[in-house]
């Protein structure tokens, strides 16, 4: 299997400070093309409010999963968040476009990367998060290329149901804890630094802070159970938000190993890091996956690093974005023409290794992707783009393999947490599945 593609400069370890942030609250949705689409309707009505918004903003697809519409509070989010970044201003009781706001419309008419770039100067302006964010991974994993895991339960842990008010932490949940943690120092043994004593206490906090809260209202509702409170929670689902508050509490801190790198303020806390997670990846800043089969938990890892200047073509420089000592941030996008060699190499390993696995041709792209963006530290856009240009290579015949690419949806896609994961785009089409041959 090809190495990991290994980036370094960054200056982690400093006790300076980064500058301070002019707002904490960020909108809880990820999705940033709806700043387009809430800009342009200001554009066309000549102004919005969370009215318009509900009533003009059209149902889309994410993952896999058709969204018919949206919460009133994910509209509230966007108009207080449209307004923060200054591409709206308020009065009384509507909202107008701002030049900024004029300027972001022009850019994504213009060109789609050039959109996302203004919005993540303003937001790093706003929030400075995302500079931290990578910086951070950096700082927790540094010999490890910034690759941190975020835990889950472990995939073969199937409880049953019990009791709401049954808060007992027992032997079933600290050894769940035990072998959820060493599968993931198994596999990246750096990825999650926290002593095994420390974390099963934290968790089992967490769990048993869970475990106090109101019945929840039965959400499927039906004559019978209207009104009706829940009887019973699942310990898995109990367990993997214990996981996950733990582990986000503790490696995304304000302080973490003794530095403190805000002065005031915690930098982020469990809701908004799955909120960061996929507008970070938007930037291609990161990327992250909950669907690596033997990494129990979310693997996140930086397509970026902080340098005083770039090693070769292959990084592309984000100047508004500095580190406390006043390293740059550069972001990792190889041309496909700079690429391709190892690009093909690696994604013919990553096929052939899961062809051998599942003994079938066609295989999970998604499953491909997630390997060989691990390997290659490279954004789901840089995979898109180089797996578009190996495809017409693959017909033109100017490469020595065969790529074949479907849309059908195997049924271990259509379950669970699967329906939400970002698909393969090639021209605009959601693609699912992969084969490749070599012609000789």
């Amino acid at each position: 299997m090809q190495k990991l593609i290994i980036m370094t400069g960054n200056d982690f370890g400093t006790h300076q400070y980064w500058k301070f942030r002019k707002n904490y609250s960020i909108g809880l949705f990820t999705d940033l093309n709806l700043y387009y689409e809430a800009l342009n309707l200001a554009k066309s009505l000549g102004y919005i409010n969370v009215t318009v918004l509900e009533k003009n903003l059209e149902e889309r697809v994410i993952g896999l999963k058709y969204i018919e519409t949206f919460k009133k509070s994910a509209f509230q989010d966007l108009i207080r968040e449209l307004a923060k970044l200054k591409y709206i201003k308020k009065k009384e009781t509507d909202y107008f476009l701002t030049r900024s706001g004029i300027e972001l419309i022009e850019l994504y008419n213009k060109k789609i990367s050039l959109y996302y770039d203004r919005i993540l100067e303003n937001i790093f302006d706003e929030f400075i998060i995302p500079g931290w964010f990578v910086y951070r991974l950096w700082a927790i994993n540094p010999a490890g290329q910034g690759q941190v895991v975020v835990p889950s339960p472990i995939k073969n842990w199937k409880p049953k149901k019990r009791k709401w008010n049954d808060n007992q932490w027992d032997d079933e949940l600290e050894k769940t804890t035990i072998e959820t943690y060493n599968q993931i120092n198994k596999k990246i043994p750096s990825a999650f630094p926290i002593e095994i004593d420390f974390w099963k206490l934290k968790v089992k906090e967490e769990y048993e802070r869970l475990g106090k809260q109101k019945q929840r209202i039965i959400s499927k509702k039906t004559k019978e159970n209207v009104g009706k409170k829940m009887e019973f929670f699942t310990p898995r689902r109990r367990l993997t938000f214990a996981m996950k508050n733990a582990a986000v509490s503790l490696l995304f801190s304000r302080e973490y190993n003794k530095q403190v790198d805000f002065i005031s303020g915690s930098p982020i806390n469990p809701r908004n890091f799955m909120v960061w997670c996929p507008r970070l990846e938007t930037f291609e800043l990161i990327y992250y996956s909950d669907f690596f089969e033997d990494i129990p938990g979310r693997l996140v890892f930086p397509c970026s690093v902080f340098r005083e200047e770039s090693a070769s073509n292959d990084f592309e420089m984000i100047s508004f974005i500095k580190s406390p000592s006043n390293k740059i941030l550069f972001r990792h996008k190889p041309s496909y023409q700079s690429y391709k060699n190892i690009f093909i190499e690696t994604l013919v390993e990553v096929y052939e290794k899961r062809y051998n696995s599942e003994g079938v041709i066609y295989v999970s792209l998604q499953q491909v992707r997630d390997e060989v963006c691990r390997l290659l530290r490279i954004s789901a856009f840089t995979f898109e783009t180089c797996l578009q240009h190996s495809f017409r290579d693959s017909v033109a015949r100017r490469i020595d393999y065969s790529i074949a690419l479907e849309t059908d949806i195997r049924e271990d896609q259509k379950s669970g947490f699967q329906v939400n994961r970002r698909p393969v785009y090639i021209n605009n089409i959601p693609n699912s599945l992969i084969a490749i041959k070599s012609f000789k």
